[in-house]
């Protein structure tokens, strides 16, 4: 098992798939993804009753466009190159490049790129880096720029605001606190105070209130007596603890109502809630509810131990207090959460025994083990955050931020997991951009190594589509074909410049006929798909999918058009009737592009490649499914 890292199996499986659905956005950059292939515009029949399919684009390309693809069960490669022109060559400062490659064992990325700087913005400079290696876990990342709002910005709301605040955690602990600070342009006369805290001790708790603000004509009835007040006090706090089974005293200690001559109130009041039993009921209500599921499938006294478990969870103080003066706003909080280990765990044990829950056991008991490996470790992290806005005038704004994350006994924590059997990567990245001349300079770096990176990557995706009840089959059948075909490598470069956007891509498998079965289960191809190769000829995006031993050598035209793919629409071209030979794929310059031996002879029952195909020939149709 290894850690699971959603980002990280976003751009495995990316990287993994790019030569298979590149191709779809390379042709037309300016199209939309299409459905499912259209039916074939030729079939031509050969001698050994092998039929190579022919699409067709209906739209006439760039003369100066290219595109070319290629999909090989007997190399177990894939490859894609597209070139399109850029709409005004020479009129755009936009240039750079970006290249990732990926194996099983580790995933590098980089790239630079030059764009001209918006009008809307004056100034630009960010810088992310960060790291999770063995021995620590960290993050920075700053931002500062100025832009213009134009006529339709937020003129009035804010001349500046500044929000800050932590999160620290731990196995068992959990704190939080912050602040805002805004100066609004226009405030009102009356000043407004609150502040709520809320304790607790022997598992009751206490909500100590303050306000002092100014009511509308709507809310005076609420509080125009002391009386009044109490009773609208326990409809929006005491109220809730009978939910629970619980009891709520309510105490005001200071009092004080004075109405204006506009129909408002000027309220000033002091008040204490007392809670009782809260805890108890909440666990009851729990039990019960966890008896009367239908979908958990747990003994009364697991459920009795989970209920336990739950009380356990302690506050450890929370309040909130604002304050408005003139335009002036502050505020600020701070929540404190004890012992929420063991409720946490509990709530793993409800999940394992919840039937449909949409995670699978595995997952789960990654889960328990990784918490289990953070508590062991005494692992610590803190996540800082401070953005701070001004705007001077109606028309500029400017934004500084800061966010900050650290860890405290990463190197134990790392050593606790993998005593568990809970692999882990080594992760740097590093990202700047900054505005210079009239334009925006970016660069940026990635580096990802572990061991089987690829493999329990979709391993992860795998389980979680087959947990998932609404994942569709052909998903899932996806994702097991690729566990099995053995991925090797992946390579993806993007090169851009004053006349054209270069996309080229390819990857390598083992056994890319593992893949197959997709294609065959949605009836849109042939069986026995033995490669795909798409070229651009007279300005026209044709490609080919050559079907082996699709019919018997002595087949008819009527058991050609039953083929998948083929409808009354197709034209038949049976053996004999054309003098025609068609493009295979340059498995060599795939091999050399991805830095491997090309490969020669066959390695399975046929390609079938569902994504694969249904990209690469969706190329030929998107032309064609425009208005």
């Amino acid at each position: 098992m290894s850690r699971s890292n959603p980002l990280l199996a976003v751009v495995c499986v990316a990287l993994l798939t790019t030569s298979l659905f590149v191709g779809v956005a390379g042709a037309q950059l300016d199209s939309e993804p299409t459905d499912p292939p259209e039916t074939a515009d030729d079939a031509f029949v050969q001698d050994d009753g092998s039929v190579v399919l022919v699409y067709e684009s209906e739209e006439e390309l760039d003369e100066d466009a290219r595109t070319e693809y290629g999909a090989e069960v007997g190399s177990n490669l894939l490859y894609f190159l597209a070139i399109e022109p850029v709409e005004d060559p020479g009129a755009t400062a936009a240039t750079g490049n970006a290249t990732a490659m990926l194996t099983d064992s580790e995933l590098t990325a980089n790239g630079t790129f030059s764009v001209p700087t918006p009008e809307s913005l004056d100034t630009l400079s960010a810088d992310i880096s960060g790291q999770s290696t063995s021995e620590n876990a960290r993050m920075d990342a700053t931002l500062a720029t100025t832009f213009s709002l134009g006529a339709a910005g937020p003129a009035g709301l804010s001349e500046s605001a500044t929000v800050a605040g932590n999160v620290t955690t731990t196995a068992s602990s959990f704190q939080t606190a912050g602040s805002v600070t805004a100066q609004l342009r226009t405030g009102s006369e009356q000043s407004t105070r609150m502040s709520y805290t809320l304790s607790e001790s022997d598992g009751d708790y206490t909500l100590e209130a303050e306000r002092e603000e100014t009511l509308s004509s709507f809310q005076t009835g609420d509080w125009n007596s002391r009386e009044q007040a109490v009773a609208t006090i326990e409809r929006q706090f005491a109220d809730a603890a009978a939910e629970f089974g619980g009891s709520a005293d309510v105490t005001v200690s200071a009092y004080d109502f004075e109405e204006q001559s506009d129909g408002s109130a000027r309220l000033d009041i002091a008040y204490t809630v007392q809670y009782e039993n809260i805890k108890e009921g909440l666990s009851d209500t729990i039990a019960s509810d966890l008896s009367e599921s239908e979908t958990v499938d747990m003994s009364q006294s697991e459920i009795d131990s989970v209920a336990e478990r739950v009380q356990q969870l302690s506050l450890d103080g929370a309040s909130f207090e604002m304050e408005s003066t003139d335009g002036k706003i502050t505020a600020s909080y701070n929540l404190g959460l004890r012992n929420y280990d063991e409720a946490a765990l509990a709530a793993l044990d409800v999940a394992t025994a919840t039937e449909g829950g949409g995670a699978s056991e595995e997952q789960i008991e990654q889960l328990r083990a990784q918490f289990e490996a953070q508590d062991a470790s005494d692992l610590s992290q803190r996540f800082e955050w401070s953005i701070e806005y001004d705007q001077p005038d109606a028309q500029t704004g400017a934004v500084d931020a800061e966010l900050r994350y650290r860890t405290e006994n990463y190197d134990a924590y790392v050593q606790e997991l993998e005593s568990r059997g809970i692999s882990t990567s080594e992760t740097t990245y590093d990202f700047t951009a900054e505005t210079d001349d009239g334009v925006i300079d970016a660069e940026g770096t990635m580096s990802v190594e572990g061991e089987s990176l690829v493999d329990e990557t979709v391993g992860q995706l795998l389980n979680a589509s087959q947990a998932n009840p609404s994942t569709d089959e052909e998903t899932v059948e996806f994702l097991e074909g690729l566990q099995r075909a053995n991925f090797t490598r992946a390579r993806t470069d993007v090169t851009l410049d004053d006349e054209n956007v270069t996309v080229e891509a390819g990857a390598q498998f083992q056994n890319l006929s593992a893949l197959g079965g997709a294609i065959a289960a949605t009836g849109d191809f042939p069986d026995s798909v033995e490669s795909v190769v798409g070229r651009t000829e007279d300005d026209t995006l044709h490609s080919y999918v050559r079907v082996r031993n699709a019919v018997d050598s002595d087949a008819s035209e009527d058991d050609v058009r039953n083929l998948a793919g083929v409808d009354d629409e197709t034209d038949i071209h049976m053996p004999g009737d054309y003098d025609r030979e068609f493009p295979e794929m340059d498995t060599q310059r795939a091999a050399d592009y991805l830095g491997v031996e090309a490969e020669t002879g066959g390695s399975g029952p046929g390609f079938g490649v569902a994504a694969a195909v249904l990209a690469l020939l969706s190329i030929a149709l998107l032309a064609r499914r425009r208005d």
